[in-house]
């Protein structure tokens, strides 16, 4: 996501001199993950479920991958 980030930033009409967008975005791509993260440690530590947890993860991003491919040809 990070070497395509500022592509897609200037895409959607950021000026190229304008580099508080990308900040924003790190920033909030950071803090999402710290959050999110605690929630997951938590289920995995209370239901241990590693191997399902990971399949499922890895199927979400498939999902979401096969739905960017699919904007870009289309």
């Amino acid at each position: 996501m990070f070497p395509t980030l500022w592509e897609y930033l200037l895409r959607l009409g950021v000026p190229p001199g304008d580099v508080y967008y990308l900040g924003l975005s790190i920033a909030s791509l950071t803090v999402t993950d710290m959050v999110v993260s605690l929630f997951i440690g938590r289920l995995l530590d209370r239901f241990s479920r590693v191997s399902v947890f990971f399949l499922s993860l890895n199927l979400f991003q498939a999902s979401l991958s096969s739905r960017q491919v699919e904007k870009n040809v289309g």
